[in-house]
């Protein structure tokens, strides 16, 4: 993450109107809040206004340093924790009262968000708690859109070597995010489902529906957006058509070649992904011309013979001599030893594996500062 980002969250005001107004509705004096993927900490620090008593917040990159900065500043006498590390790896002393996430992705739940807030409300929220946002309703359409598709047509520009022109399938499967305007929606929209974060048990999704064909034109691909419940009665959204969204793009599915249509024509489309957001497959039939198009993210990744060996479950690992190196610094971190004395165990034990000293301090500094305290 970057501080544009950052910036970019901070800076939306009406995104910040709506959590800090679901905020007031929840968060009593006194409560223990608990900030899923803090980032630079905004939300945390609308609750600590809101009278919140306790705030841990959890961010795995270096931001949760800002979070702490930034917090720290709050001039409130609330007890304040900030954390770097994973989510599902935080088992806290007491739990949350309110646990607040805003991992909504530009199709809703392509970030992950439904496995990190059941893990939260299984271990985290105490029994009767509150998660903000609560409710997700996700929508798709058929888009013309000549500037989302853009990064798959590129590929097949009068500069480009014959032999990259290929490279477009690449990026026909993958998921982009994309800005649009209600007129370039070319279908109806459709609802595909209403998501209860408060009780979504579902490992993966599946959705099969017909949108029909509003406007004759060039179908470019299907996009998704949200509407996002927060709490009951405020909300947020990034769908096309509305009057205030939120500073959030929308998810664009590509085809790799546009297809004409014509006003009334049916498509038949099924979207599949797993709930940690990846991989998702998109699949569209359109009945006038028969044509009949899969995608996959899977096949826009770059996937090396090798990592598919090591899937194998007859396949039996060794450790690279990156590894190796990684697994000596790490064992010989027994609170004893220093860091000049680490380095020199590093260049003893492996002396072909950093040429110089500076690399390998770098090496071993990078991994002490992720893994120790």
């Amino acid at each position: 993450m970057s501080f544009t980002e950052h910036w970019g969250y901070v800076s939306d005001k009406h995104r910040l109107a709506s959590f800090r107004e679901a905020i007031a509705l929840v968060v009593s004096p006194g409560d223990h809040v608990l900030d899923l993927g803090s980032g630079s900490g905004i939300l945390g620090l609308l609750c600590l206004h809101a009278g919140a008593g306790r705030l841990t917040a959890i961010e795995r990159t270096e931001f949760s340093e800002i979070a702490r900065e930034c917090l720290s500043r709050a001039g409130s006498s609330a007890r304040i924790d900030v954390l770097q590390d994973v989510n599902h790896h935080v088992i806290l002393d007491e739990p949350a009262d309110v646990v607040i996430c805003d991992h909504v992705g530009y199709f809703g739940i392509d970030y992950g968000i439904v496995p990190l807030l059941r893990d939260a409300r299984e271990r985290l929220l105490r029994p009767g708690g509150t998660m903000l946002p609560s409710r997700l309703a996700l929508h798709l359409a058929g888009v013309e859109s000549a500037d989302s598709y853009h990064p798959v047509k590129r590929w097949s520009g009068q500069d480009i070597p014959a032999e990259m022109q290929p490279l477009r399938t690449y990026e026909a499967n993958t998921v982009h995010p994309a800005t649009l305007a209600p007129g370039d929606l070319i279908t109806e929209p459709c609802m595909v489902d209403m998501i209860d974060l408060a009780r979504e048990t579902r490992d993966a999704f599946s959705w099969n529906l017909e949108l029909k064909v509003t406007r004759s034109g060039i179908l470019h691909g299907l996009a998704g957006w949200f509407d996002c419940d927060l709490v009951e009665g405020v909300g947020m959204t990034n769908a096309p058509e509305a009057s205030t969204p939120i500073n959030r793009r929308q998810a664009f599915f590509p085809l790799e070649e546009p297809l004409p249509v014509d006003i009334g024509d049916h498509l038949t489309v099924s979207l599949a992904m797993r709930a940690q957001g990846r991989p998702i497959a998109w699949s569209l039939k359109h009945a006038a011309s028969g044509t009949q198009v899969r995608h996959n993210t899977l096949a826009g990744e770059i996937i090396e013979p090798s990592a598919l060996r090591r899937l194998d479950p007859a396949y039996q690992p060794r450790l690279t001599p990156d590894a190796e190196a990684r697994m000596l610094v790490l064992n010989a971190c027994n609170g004893e030893r220093t860091l000049r004395e680490i380095e020199e165990l590093l260049a003893r034990g492996k002396p072909d594996f950093r040429p110089t000293e500076g690399t390998l301090h770098d090496f071993v500094t990078d991994l002490l500062r992720r893994y120790t305290t």
